[in-house]
């Protein structure tokens, strides 16, 4: 869990989005930061950039890890969300 909590960090150190929950598990729900225009909006824009994660309403959406995401891939998404 503690890579989804620093996800839910990420995400907002990079004006992605705000935790909707605390993170005590693998899943992180988010609401959309309000410079994208909708969870679709920045749902692709983090694809095209090899980040998959899906939108759970208009301005809403999660990521979750799992045993084969490490270390290595949440420097990417840092970096990923950075650039966003």
């Amino acid at each position: 869990h503690r890579r989804a909590r620093r996800l839910a960090e990420l995400l907002v150190a990079h004006e992605i989005g705000t935790p909707l929950h605390p993170v005590d598990s693998n899943i992180v729900q988010f609401a959309v930061h309000p410079r994208f225009v909708s969870a679709k909006a920045l749902v692709d824009s983090a694809s095209a950039n090899g980040v998959m994660f899906f939108g759970t309403g208009p301005v809403t959406a999660r990521l979750v890890t799992h045993l084969d995401v490490d270390d290595a891939d949440i420097d990417r998404v840092a970096k990923v969300f950075a650039n966003l």
